[in-house]
């Protein structure tokens, strides 16, 4: 802000028959391209306020005081194109290091949740085997645990609080009876819904 004080004759004062200002007046101008900046600073908008004030003196003058105050138009603190671009290379590196091995956390994690799910289905046909005196047949399947079949003696079920559940990658567990290598197999082919494979697609479970 520039401060300027000036004297001068009543009579200059008055000249096309106006009266002089008592007291401050002000007016605005606003400038959006800021035309009086430095040109090594960035470009911002600005609004001036232009006041002036005048009061008579002891000689019968006037004494007139004027002003101009700027301000620049948006001039908070924020972020500008270059910080942006800074943090979204920083984000893109953090994903690239940690995606991976969140990803591979997350694929462990269903292969635990399947054999965790797994484990309460067989207790569920342990129980079961318990009352009626064998397991499900394979045409019945891990229903049985949940409605009783028709014509078999001494169900004492649901041998499950909630519906059978499926597996982790939305398939039904495989069920049949009796399996390979014990009275009944119970299992999932993993993400692929394939024999075999590694990871998520291996199979998991009683065979």
């Amino acid at each position: 802000m520039t401060d300027k004080w000036n004297k001068e004759p009543i009579a200059k004062l008055m000249s096309g028959d106006r009266l002089p200002h008592f007291g401050p007046f002000s007016s605005w101008n606003f400038d959006p391209w800021n035309h009086h900046a430095n040109k090594s600073h960035t470009y911002k908008p600005i609004a001036r306020r232009h006041s002036t004030a005048c009061f008579p003196n002891m000689d019968s003058k006037w004494d007139c005081r004027s002003s101009t105050q700027s301000f620049a138009i948006g001039s908070a603190s924020g972020f500008t194109l270059i910080e942006l671009l800074v943090v979204l290379v920083i984000i893109t590196l953090l994903a690239t290091l940690v995606g991976p091995k969140l990803f591979s956390k997350i694929g462990s994690s269903k292969i635990k949740v399947a054999g965790a799910q797994i484990e309460l289905l067989t207790s569920g046909l342990d129980t079961y085997r318990l009352d009626v005196g064998h397991y499900p047949a394979t045409k019945q399947g891990l229903a049985a645990l949940r409605k009783a079949p028709n014509a078999v003696k001494h169900w004492d079920g649901p041998y499950l609080s909630k519906p059978v559940p499926l597996d982790p990658w939305d398939y039904p567990y495989h069920y049949k009876r009796p399996g390979k290598n014990g009275p009944f197999a119970l299992y999932t082919l993993g993400r692929d819904g394939k024999p075999g494979g590694k990871g998520e697609d291996q199979d998991i479970g009683e065979f």
